[in-house]
């Protein structure tokens, strides 16, 4: 616990770290509230909304293991953060605009590779911040921040997905325009 108030008193990283807890908020937050606009907005049952889940979960994978290494080896790390979280707070948004449960697939599949291409670069750029000495702390205090940002994204999507369905997915989207924005 000491060592996570660094998260606030390390100068040189902690814009990182907020941007790393905005990424996560917003997309670990995408992963809960998704469920719910499937079975609210489109009234699927747990069987039809887990065979879409799970093509967002491959998507992920697809993510972490093919394309995050070779396109992080091409393009420089802070500009692929930017862009990929540019592009998933903008595909994020589509998500609730097509009037079809099966426009999902073209929406929320690829808003899920892209901002899993968004969670590794920004990590990376953390990691590559500070010296191999600091690098354990500094990488469990972002995991810190992940847990946190996974249980507030979820508790801030359910309360708005209270008021409107298609609210959170929205807000999360426009809140990683905003995360990507500050990393400019």
């Amino acid at each position: 616990m000491m060592n996570l108030t660094t998260v606030f008193t390390d100068r040189p990283i902690r814009r990182l770290y907020l941007i790393n807890f905005v990424f996560y908020l917003t997309i670990f937050g995408f992963f809960r509230v998704i469920l719910i606009y499937m079975a609210d907005k489109w009234n699927m049952l747990a069987h039809e909304s887990g065979v879409y889940y799970s093509y967002y979960s491959a998507m992920s994978l697809v993510a972490s293991l093919f394309i995050a290494g070779p396109l992080l080896k091409r393009i420089p790390l802070k500009t692929a953060a930017i862009a990929t979280a540019l592009l998933a707070g903008v595909v994020m948004c589509l998500v609730v605009v097509p009037q079809s449960k099966y426009f999902l697939w073209i929406t929320a599949g690829p808003c899920c590779l892209i901002a899993t291409l968004t969670l590794a670069s920004c990590a990376t750029l953390l990691s590559n911040a500070v010296t191999p000495e600091r690098q354990g702390s500094v990488m469990g205090n972002n995991q810190a921040l992940q847990v946190g940002a996974e249980a507030a994204g979820a508790l801030a999507g359910g309360l708005l997905a209270a008021v409107m369905t298609t609210l959170p997915l929205v807000t999360f989207g426009i809140l990683l325009i905003v995360g990507g924005l500050m990393l400019l």
